[in-house]
């Protein structure tokens, strides 16, 4: 499959990669979100996602996170799933919906977001 890759550094998808001129280039204005860590990298990547003006889907169940010392996982990906994302930045669905939703724009320009924790260190950020 002749699949394009584009590998980050940051907690945003967007800072320094060629993610945002690839989706230009293409047409693509919706981008389904999934991946780790919900709260920092995931987080991210929506909201800057959303400024750019893209619209958002992040199906249930496809981003994920770890106990924090002050936070369950469970309690974090509900939290930010269900009270930041939802209605705010982006449609919260059933992965069944998201499924449906594809296979009904077959022909549309639809981009799968698949974040994954890798950056660099808190102190080479700022």
């Amino acid at each position: 499959m002749n699949e394009t890759v584009i590998n980050k550094h940051y907690n945003s998808a967007f800072r320094e990669t060629r993610l945002k001129e690839y989706l230009e280039e293409k047409g693509i204005h919706q981008l389904i979100i999934t991946g780790m860590q919900t709260e920092y990298c995931v987080d991210t990547t929506c909201k800057v996602a959303f400024e750019y003006g893209y619209k958002l889907i992040m199906p249930e169940k496809t981003n994920t996170t770890f106990d924090n010392g002050s936070m369950l996982a469970e309690d974090l990906y509900t939290y930010y799933n269900f009270n930041i994302f939802k209605g705010r930045f982006a449609i919260v669905e059933d992965i069944e919906k998201t499924i449906e939703r594809i296979e009904g724009l077959l022909y549309s320009r639809i981009f799968l977001l698949g974040v994954k924790k890798s950056f660099k260190p808190w102190h080479s950020l700022w």
